[in-house]
């Protein structure tokens, strides 16, 4: 064949093409223009689940044709999925039959409205290095974070599982915790460094974080030792100074022990003195009721008549 020949099947070709294109109306960009403002659901395939990025708050139905045309029909919501899709009324614009929804099952989620017939699996469990946050349920897959010691790098990772964790650099110097480095704006990368405790806490040689000082006020605590409390028991280190100011050193403990046994003999004073003066009240007050008893017996004697006497 010649060329000529091989080029007048491919201008026919191509006429066939136009107009095929004009009597079907054929668009390459139909369906997705079809399906503008939904994302590809859990089949990978069908473009089912609502693009809360591009819709509205308000959006609640999709665009359905079937056999009698075209209608909006109701969309899934969160919990739910797609078990028949609506009927449209013949040659109108109207609903016949509204969407048919029903509950995932277990170990499946549906975290978005949708018209999906296939709703999303639950993982199974956390990747390495991560640890449960909160159990699958019908509206959210699990829920993961980085365990103790780890860290998520990527800031701008919202997702419920990290993509990744990294582990914390180990700070073994006391009064240091690895701690996340400030940011510039626009930066994705998060990355952990050994800095100095914050005011108010501590931490000794060792790896770990830094702790809170406690609440007590007796010699303040810095970056590497905590607040030294009142009733704490002074740890006795080795004497440094000379011999001969041995004598002069003050012990602590020795004054708190004369403290409390001042305050304890003193209530105890108090309390004999208290014993004795209740105990001399009710033997005055005895004595009293025995002289008030007398004079009332004597009172009541009858008078003797000294003459009468010398009669008889």
């Amino acid at each position: 064949m010649t060329m000529n020949y091989w080029a007048a099947i491919i201008a026919v070709l191509c006429v066939i093409l136009v107009h095929v294109h004009v009597l079907y109306g054929i668009d390459t960009n139909a369906e997705s223009a079809a399906q503008e403002g939904f994302l590809i659901g859990p089949d990978g395939v069908t473009f089912c689940l609502l693009d809360v990025n591009r819709k509205f708050a308000g959006t609640a139905s999709f665009m359905h044709q079937d056999k009698n045309g075209e209608c909006a029909c109701s969309l899934c919501r969160k919990g739910q999925h797609l078990r028949a899709f609506c009927e449209c009324e013949e040659g109108s614009s109207l609903l016949k039959i509204p969407t048919d929804c029903g509950p995932v099952e277990i170990g499946q989620f549906m975290n978005q409205s949708n018209f999906c017939a296939t709703p999303f699996n639950c993982t199974p469990s956390c990747p390495e290095n991560q640890k449960l946050k909160e159990n699958c349920s019908l509206f959210a897959d699990i829920q993961c974070q980085c365990k103790e010691g780890w860290f998520n790098p990527n800031r701008k990772d919202t997702g419920s599982i990290p993509q990744e964790c990294r582990q914390k650099p180990s700070c073994l110097n006391a009064g240091e915790e690895p701690l996340a480095n400030d940011g510039t704006d626009g930066e994705d990368t998060r990355t952990f460094s050994c800095q100095t405790c914050r005011d108010g806490y501590f931490k000794e040689e060792g790896d770990g974080e830094c702790k809170p000082h406690r609440i007590c006020q007796r010699k303040a605590g810095n970056e590497f030792e905590d607040n030294q409390c009142l009733l704490d028991t002074p740890i006795i280190s080795p004497p440094t100074q000379d011999p001969g100011t041995e004598g002069d050193e003050c012990s602590c403990l020795g004054a708190w022990s004369f403290s409390i046994i001042s305050w304890i003999a003193g209530f105890v004073v108090c309390l004999v003195f208290g014993i004795w003066n209740y105990l001399h009240y009710r033997k005055q007050k005895k004595l009293k009721e025995q002289k008030d008893r007398q004079a009332q017996v004597a009172r009541n004697a009858p008078v003797i008549n000294p003459e009468e006497e010398t009669v008889h």
